[in-house]
């Protein structure tokens, strides 16, 4: 659509890697941040506020097998569970490799629609194909589905922001989950799963058996549904931004379809604009209700919430 220009950044990275870096992070003025793994991709006036990024090794370079924790994970206990109750869950994972080695697993949405993700601990949420939400019925009328473009390596492309209800890595689970679809960029799987889903758990990567050990969280008063208050605030605020940049858009769409004198193909387009900003405007009040609804069911402090 030719007026849409609101903009949110998400990790695209998986196409290749740099000399020195798997890819690169960059915050612009806003506080938006973007990834590249092309340093060339970086603004110049960002270059020297530039971070450096690299994904789990999954092998040595001769070959052998190597045994990588992700930060922060705890070690390995007995598989079913530890001596304080928490669950793990040990799945196996193929290593799927283009440019930089990446870790491929079976991923169940909405408890039916099975496919195979990423496991990227650079990314900030998760990425779907347009292919996979088609088989979730995620394009039923009604699902809050809000139009917007997406930061990748080659630019901007149209993307989907949306919930996702339920998601599930073996028997590790997590639900309302902020997803963004975009279209398909390989045939092997259907997206990325990033820190939205992993901050329930922590992980450990067992390379030598190829297999994904998942460990649960012990339960926290500060962390209300799984999340933590950084988590809350930005997701209502990415909400509220997406809800108010639609009805202020909408507002200046109906003003000039009222004050300019248009007629022919140039009315129609402004009355279709117009008429796709309603239906935005719409959908982002439904995916707001539901992040709303999810709060007061985990009973979220009301100063975590942004409208």
């Amino acid at each position: 659509m030719k007026h849409l220009a609101f903009i949110f950044s998400i990790s695209l990275f998986w196409f290749g890697s740099s000399e020195s870096a798997d890819y690169y992070k960059w915050v612009d003025e806003q506080g938006t941040p973007h990834y590249t793994d092309s340093i060339e991709e970086i603004p110049e006036r960002y270059q020297k506020k530039r971070e450096e990024k690299r994904f789990a090794p999954i092998e040595r370079s001769d070959g052998s097998p190597k045994s990588y924790t992700v930060k922060g994970a705890q070690k390995p206990g007995p598989v079913g569970g530890n001596d304080k109750g928490l669950k793990q869950f040990v799945i196996p994972y193929k290593a799927f490799s283009r440019g930089a080695r990446r870790i491929l697993i079976p991923v169940t949405f909405n408890n039916s629609v099975k496919a195979s993700m990423i496991l990227d601990t650079g990314a900030p949420g998760m990425i779907i194909s347009r292919s996979l939400a088609k088989r979730l019925g995620l394009y039923k009328r009604g699902q809050g589905m809000i139009e917007t473009k997406a930061a990748g390596l080659g630019g901007t492309v149209p993307a989907t922001m949306t919930i996702i209800d339920n998601v599930a890595i073996g028997g590790a689970k997590d639900t309302f989950v902020p997803t963004t679809i975009t279209d398909s960029i390989s045939k092997t799987f259907d997206g990325l799963i990033g820190l939205d889903f992993m901050a329930s758990y922590t992980f450990s990567i067992d390379t030598a058996k190829r297999t994904l050990i998942i460990n649960e969280l012990p339960p926290g008063k500060g962390r209300p549904g799984g999340h933590d208050q950084a988590w809350w605030r930005m997701t209502f605020h990415n909400f509220a931004q997406m809800r108010g940049w639609w009805k202020n858009y909408l507002g200046r769409i109906r003003n000039e379809e009222v004050n300019t004198d248009l007629s022919g193909e140039l009315l129609n387009d402004i009355v279709e604009t117009r008429k796709n900003a309603e239906k935005q405007v719409a959908e982002s009040e439904i995916l707001f209700r539901k992040l709303e609804s999810y709060a007061t069911y985990n009973s979220v402090p009301m100063h975590w919430r942004s409208y």
